[in-house]
């Protein structure tokens, strides 16, 4: 099994897809002042609007801590260290940049070999294209080069929405139907279909 020629790219989610965060988001909800009528990313986004950093780093903090918690399985080490090997790898994240950083750390990858943008880095959280126009641009790549791996409609929408492929890990009621859209069980299924994804016209 070799390389895709055809991808240059995968862009990570990062909670639910590479890691699972016990976070308490009804204590988080709450720090945050969401409204009941309001969903937390929009409460996120008028938190950025505001540049209320106070609040959006007692997140971080709940973020971070819940990481401290998480098992982090040694088989996602072993798939990103072979993907990183032919492809350029990022993590897209509604979450704070320094919980992707130490969740690297905690795999024993050095996170500078990733590019990574999180709610710091936008203003405007996924599926709005902000980020991951900030990765493409930065990657020097096109959509259609990209690989969009998460676990939920943020992600699939995000790939659908702007030509790139998506690969969707263990939740098959969010899964796209379309020549660019797959399904993964497990993140160990997405090497197998990155590497062969359009290959027969690459």
């Amino acid at each position: 099994m070799g390389i895709n020629p055809s991808i240059k790219a995968v862009i990570f989610d990062l909670d639910g897809t590479l890691v699972d965060l016990p976070i308490d988001w009804e204590a988080v909800k709450y720090q945050a002042g969401k409204r009941a009528d309001q969903s937390f990313g929009d409460r996120v986004e008028e938190l950025i609007d505001a540049n209320n950093s106070e609040i959006l780093q007692r997140i971080a903090d709940h973020e971070m801590a819940s990481l401290d918690k998480a098992h982090i399985s040694s088989e996602i080490a072993k798939v990103l260290s072979e993907l990183d090997h032919t492809y350029r790898l990022a993590i897209l994240t509604r979450n704070s940049r320094q919980v992707a950083e130490r969740f690297l750390e905690l795999c024993g990858i050095n996170s500078q070999r990733y590019l990574i943008v999180g709610r710091e880095d936008i203003s405007r959280l996924k599926p709005h294209p902000e980020g991951l126009e900030i990765i493409l641009k930065q990657l020097h790549i096109n959509p259609s080069e990209a690989v969009m791996v998460g676990d939920t409609f943020h992600d699939t929408e995000l790939a659908h929405q702007n030509g790139l492929y998506s690969v969707l890990v263990g939740n098959k009621t969010e899964a796209k139907h379309s020549d660019k859209a797959f399904q993964a069980d497990n993140l160990s299924d997405v090497v197998a279909i990155i590497h062969n994804i359009n290959k027969e016209e690459a």
